[in-house]
């Protein structure tokens, strides 16, 4: 069985199948996003204001869709982490945790990943064509992290 991998080699694996020439682009636009984990806004942040979905590179839009489905797959985990706790502080820092420990996801969150990305393209008016190719993407690299973790 091989090592388990973390959102951000996730990230990196999709952006490589999307755009290898954007890998490059990762390590800022991680640390950014992982600064302020917010699904709800983290399009906005990274995207910027303005900028339409079909000419944006592929990494920006990889971290923020990936990384908030992520999220929101792993969010009974965060919260039985912050039981107890109260503050925006202790849920941000739960979320970086959720996001930088290696990934143990079920089928039923590898589903919910790939259902967000596509709810996310569509969202941002995003072409069909592109939705797919980023949601295929997505769904070949959660196919290989479930091999990789075996039965």
């Amino acid at each position: 069985m091989s090592e388990q991998r973390t959102t951000y080699e996730l990230i990196e694996a999709v952006v490589a199948r999307l755009k290898p020439d954007e890998v490059e682009l990762l390590p800022d636009l991680w640390a950014a996003y992982v600064d302020h984990p917010d699904p709800e806004h983290a399009g906005e942040r990274l995207l910027g204001s303005g900028i339409l979905a079909e000419v944006a590179g592929w990494a920006p839009i990889v971290v923020s869709f990936v990384g908030g489905a992520v999220l929101e797959a792993l969010k009974e985990e965060i919260t039985e982490r912050t039981r107890g706790v109260f503050g925006w502080r202790a849920r941000r820092k739960a979320k970086r945790q959720a996001l930088t420990e290696p990934l143990t996801l079920n089928d039923e969150q590898r589903r919910m990943i790939r259902a967000a990305i596509l709810s996310r393209a569509r969202a941002i008016k995003m072409s069909p064509e592109r939705a797919q190719l980023l949601s295929d993407a997505v769904a070949g690299e959660l196919q290989r992290e479930s091999e990789s973790q075996g039965p």
